[in-house]
């Protein structure tokens, strides 16, 4: 974790650099992602302000605070950004929480589906006969319709191979020659 402390108007003193630096250290403890962290110190007449910005993996945070004394400034702007980074943890690992009950949710064997593609070069054959030009393979991911329709324009294809989240089967969407969307469910 870098530390930058700067003074406006007034000067840091090794003391005072001390303290910031021990204060920081509570936020490394939550959160080991930090990478930078700037404070700026600014002085006026009776007003002693404290600015603390975080630069973590991922999201900025900051924190300031003015009062008269500059020791009680850096202690509630510190504790500001200490409620920030705990927030933003917790919504880490809730997220890391979720994933990992989706994942359990899904089942272990995901159906991989082989489909033939018959390009516009196929050759002449005689009648009834056919020559498969290409064949893929490709696991149906569990989705909804909403999101398979999605994944087939964001692909730019003309079909889409799925498992329905809700009813757990083989679906397919595919683009109609009228340039709507039809929808193949299995039951």
């Amino acid at each position: 974790m870098n530390i930058s402390i700067v003074g406006r108007h007034c000067d840091v003193s090794d003391e005072l650099r001390a303290y910031i630096e021990e204060r920081l250290s509570v936020i490394r403890r939550h959160f080991d992602r930090v990478i930078d962290v700037d404070v700026i110190l600014s002085c006026e007449k009776y007003r002693n302000r404290a600015e603390v910005n975080i630069h973590a993996s991922g999201t900025n945070m900051s924190g300031h605070e003015e009062t008269k004394d500059m020791y009680t400034s850096i202690d509630l702007a510190v504790d500001k950004i200490d409620r920030q980074v705990r927030r933003y943890k917790e919504k880490l690992v809730q997220r890391h929480r979720n994933q990992h009950k989706q994942a359990k949710q899904q089942p272990a064997d995901l159906p991989v589906v082989t489909y033939e593609l018959l390009g516009p070069d196929v050759g002449v054959f005689e009648e009834g006969e056919r020559k498969v030009i290409l064949t893929e393979k490709h696991t149906a991911k569990p989705m909804t319709v909403d999101e398979a329709v999605m994944q087939m324009d964001l692909n730019h294809t003309d079909f889409f191979v799925f498992t329905n989240t809700i009813t757990n089967k083989l679906n397919v969407v595919y683009r109609r020659a009228d340039s709507n969307v039809g929808w193949i469910a299995h039951e």
